[in-house]
């Protein structure tokens, strides 16, 4: 019986060793660490890296024509695709393209902020339920991606004016809209 004993304290320890090595110690949190990089500063008082990319899209489930949309901006380049995945055939991937201006890609640091988007869940809310479409902000920076796909109706006000932002920009690019 004392040998029984003796075995569950040495399996609880061991157990209890094992966990404590799983357990990640804070680190620091290198996207707030400055750059060198000439658009580095994302808010002239903060010292955040600049994002590499920033996209924003938007897609409908019960869709029939093009229906997945994908603004990727960057400092070089903003880049439109219109998409139809049910049928790729009759409706052929649409791309317009045109150079980003740099005074457009510094708001858009300004206004991105990598940090709250990690904190958001995935998904906010019910994007797509009920066919209301659902609408994506996605951020990289460093080797990190982050996306958080919410409802266009409730938008993402951690994000608001990033968003309002983004929705512009596809809207000039898309006059349809």
């Amino acid at each position: 019986m004392h040998q029984i004993h003796g075995i569950k304290y040495t399996l609880l320890s061991l157990i209890t060793v094992a966990l404590s090595a799983c357990t990640v110690a804070p680190q620091s949190d290198s996207q707030d660490l400055p750059s060198s990089s000439p658009t580095a500063s994302a808010n002239p008082s903060s010292s955040v890296t600049a994002l590499a990319q920033i996209a924003y899209g938007k897609s409908f489930g019960f869709c029939a024509g093009y229906c997945d949309h994908r603004l990727t901006l960057t400092a070089e380049r903003i880049r439109l695709v219109h998409q139809s995945p049910r049928n790729p055939e009759e409706n052929p991937e649409k791309v317009t393209e045109k150079p980003m201006p740099a005074e457009t890609w510094q708001k858009l640091n300004r206004l991105a902020s990598f940090k709250t988007l990690q904190g958001l869940p995935e998904r906010v809310g019910c994007p797509d339920c009920a066919d209301g479409g659902a609408e994506w902000i996605e951020m990289q920076q460093n080797e990190l991606t982050q996306r958080v796909t919410f409802e266009p109706q409730a938008g993402l006000p951690p994000q608001g004016e990033l968003l309002t932002e983004l929705r512009k920009i596809y809207a000039e690019l898309d006059p349809q809209e």
